[in-house]
């Protein structure tokens, strides 16, 4: 994943990135865990209550197969 910042290095305390796609609990490792969250929203679409944009992986607004299959190629 590629990120930009434009920013001061004053501007840059407490910023909280996750660079891992599919570390949903955003500890900087893909688990057991984050595979119980994926689930947690799989089957949900962008607007649902249980939706996560953390596991929309592929960005297309569902959590899906898609989704599921780039998971575990981080996995």
């Amino acid at each position: 994943i590629r990120a930009n910042v434009d920013t001061r290095p004053e501007d840059a305390l407490n910023v909280n990135a996750t660079l891992l796609p599919g570390d949903l609990t955003q500890d900087n490792t893909i688990d057991l865990f984050d595979l119980i969250e994926f689930f947690g929203a799989y089957g949900t679409a962008t607007g649902d209550e249980t939706y996560s944009p953390n596991a929309d992986i592929n960005g297309d607004g569902f959590v899906d197969l898609f989704d599921l299959i780039a998971f575990f190629a981080n996995y």
